[in-house]
């Protein structure tokens, strides 16, 4: 699934929204104790993936860093004893060359 949010959004929650500049993201959610699995699973799909690359440079070098993102209230995270993240993973589409660097 494809997500973008509007240009004319306005964010009028009691979340903290950031910004991540520069294209797509693969996410996935994963407990800490499984985020090494959630990693290379992700990197997986992306490298067989008809549609998607992950968003390196000529020299395989990534244009943009992989992210992880706690997504599990820190109260609830604590009393479970159980920590989760979301992975971002910059990808780009196939057919695009991206930025000469």
């Amino acid at each position: 699934m494809e997500i973008s949010i509007p240009d004319d959004f306005v964010n009028t929650s009691i979340y903290v929204e950031e910004y991540f500049p520069g294209g797509l993201f693969a996410v996935a959610s994963s407990f800490m104790e499984d985020m090494d699995d959630t990693f290379v699973l992700l990197k997986d799909w992306i490298s067989r993936s008809d549609n998607y690359q992950l968003d390196a440079d000529a020299e395989g070098e990534m244009r943009r860093s992989e992210l992880i993102e706690e997504i599990l209230p820190w109260d609830i995270a604590n009393k479970l004893n159980r920590y989760q993240q979301d992975v971002f993973i910059p990808i780009r589409m196939k057919e695009e060359e991206g930025p000469k660097i």
